[in-house]
């Protein structure tokens, strides 16, 4: 006979979100619009190369979050949906 436990969460008060239910996934044909952005979503938002998105956050113009952790070589950028919003109607205000 086997035991069956419970498996518990290494974070007590994190419960994890349900994701039997596919509404939870942010694809684009599921209508969820995600808050943080890749650098290439923004991009393709914007109709720029992934670069040009990284030039405008090294310089300040886009400000992004960086999800990696300390001391990692490489960025984890994630470009808030609020910041894309605010970047562009700076430009639009521009003409």
């Amino acid at each position: 006979m086997m035991n069956q436990t419970a498996k518990t969460s290494p974070c007590p008060s994190a419960s994890a979100p349900d994701t039997s239910d596919k509404s939870y996934s942010h694809s684009p044909r599921s209508g969820f619009a995600p808050l943080l952005l890749k650098r290439k979503e923004a991009a393709a938002l914007l109709g720029v190369s992934q670069m040009h998105i990284s030039n405008l956050v090294d310089c300040g113009q886009l400000r992004a979050i960086n999800l990696a952790t300390p001391g990692k070589r490489y960025r984890s950028l994630r470009i808030p949906l609020s910041e894309l919003k605010r970047f562009l109607s700076d430009r639009l205000g521009e003409l």
